[in-house]
Order: structure tokens, then sequence, then C-alpha cells
């Protein structure tokens, strides 16, 4: 196995929904479990392990397998990403290093996911101090998660959440909903590079 990324989940959407806050942690069970997974199933590529985690013990206990790279497997740690693992395995030498958004002012460990973190409930955020992981350098697709997620965009889908306020992956909002909940966010005390938030406001009025 070249790599591995784990989180402890400090926020989340409804009893059963997405993370919306994560801090990058190292267990030993996971990873172990992970080793094993990967061996007996003859694994190759990228997959996802789900635990939850005993309040009273501290154990994990396995629940389910993804066989995609999952939320968190763009994140940066320890320099570099499982990506540009995987693509240094396979051309089997070290790639140039290129900066990283947010590593020139710190690797972060405790990082809201973008845009899930627009659809939580307020009442749900437990850490204000995080990271919001807005992919800067991609300002297209800045603007498209900005909006409401394609199967939620037609007038049934629209009738649905209507009918189903608390759905497990939270209420889906338009741009400027999502520019407002941004900004309640911001000044909350969660933290994202603060010039090109002031693009996006700016650039469409």
């Amino acid at each position: 196995m070249i790599g591995t990324l784990g989180v402890d989940v400090v926020s989340y959407q409804g009893r059963t929904g997405a993370a919306t806050v994560v801090e990058i942690t190292r267990s030993a069970d996971m990873e172990r479990a992970a080793r094993v997974t990967c061996a007996a199933l003859n694994l190759s590529g990228f997959f996802g392990l789900d635990f939850v985690r005993c309040a009273r013990t501290g154990t994990y206990h396995f629940i389910e397998m993804n066989p995609r790279l999952t939320q968190i497997g763009h994140l940066c740690h320890g320099g570099t990403t499982l990506i540009r693992r995987l693509l240094q395995h396979v051309q089997g030498s070290a790639l140039a290093t290129r900066p990283h958004p947010g590593q020139e002012v710190g690797e972060r460990s405790v990082i809201a996911l973008f845009p899930q973190i627009l659809r939580a409930d307020a009442a749900s955020l437990h850490n204000a101090g995080a990271w919001i992981d807005i992919p800067w350098r991609y300002p297209e697709l800045v603007e498209e998660l900005l909006r409401r997620p394609w199967p939620r965009r037609g007038s049934v889908a629209r009738l649905e959440e209507r009918l189903r306020p608390n759905m497990p992956y939270g209420k889906s909002v338009d741009r400027g909903e999502a520019l407002g909940k941004l900004s309640t966010l911001l000044q909350g005390g969660m933290m994202t590079d603060s010039s090109p938030m002031a693009a996006l406001r700016t650039s469409h009025i």
C-alpha cells in the first residue's frame, strides 16, 4: 500500500449524512485495517474505509468500504496528496515540488469541506477555527460548487426539500445563499484566502 490518509469527523450533516468538518489524524488500527483489506482482496487503486469509534473505549469498528476516492482524497498532508503519491510510484521518481493551496501558511489539520459546509446546519458545527477547503485555483469550479448540486436543481427536487427539511445531506442553497453562509462562517472564525473571496463577491455585481 502506497499511502493512507485518516480523519476524525468533527461535524456532519444529519445523523448519517456526509462529513462537513474533519480533523486529520493517525490511527494504527485504521491503517492496519486498510493494509489487511488491501492484501486480502488484492486491491489496486483508491479505496476508502469508514469506521465508527466507540466513545467509551475508543475502539474503531469497520462499517463499509468505498471503491473510489472519498471526499477527503484530495487533501494535502505530509507535504503531498494521495494522488501525487500514486504518480510518484508510477513514475518511479519524486515529482517536482509545487505549492499546494494553504501550504504557504502552514499545513491544515482541521478542515471544513467545501461545498458540504455550506449545506450544514449552523447548530451542527463544532469547530469555528477550521480551514474551508475552497479550490481557489479553479474559479470556474468554485462558481459551479456554489450552485445547487445537479440532482437538486429541478422543481421536483426543490419541492422535496420543502417537504423533507431534515434531509441527511443538508439543505441545498442557491449561489446568493451560499455566499451569505460563507461570509457568516468566516465572520464566525473559519478561515480561507481573503483576496479570492473578495473577488468572488464583486465579480458578479
